[in-house]
């Protein structure tokens, strides 16, 4: 995330960022975004892992789901 808010200054980005992120990067995208909430204005994640879906509630469910 450190690198992202540092390329966004160095290039003189200091509002409305729109964040694309796919797959497991939609964990750093929704950190960025709590993060810097000033700074992002959207944030689209496609097929994203976050942390809150991995409750072992969740987990178990997912399991059952793929049990024969």
């Amino acid at each position: 995330m450190g690198d992202l808010a540092a390329g966004l200054r160095r290039l003189g980005v200091d509002r409305d960022v729109v964040l694309v992120s796919h797959s497991q990067p939609g964990e750093v995208a929704t950190s960025f975004t709590r993060a810097h909430p000033r700074l992002v204005s959207a944030a689209f994640l496609v097929d994203a892992d976050l942390p809150e879906f991995f409750t072992d509630d969740e987990i178990a469910r997912v399991v059952s789901l793929r049990a024969p």
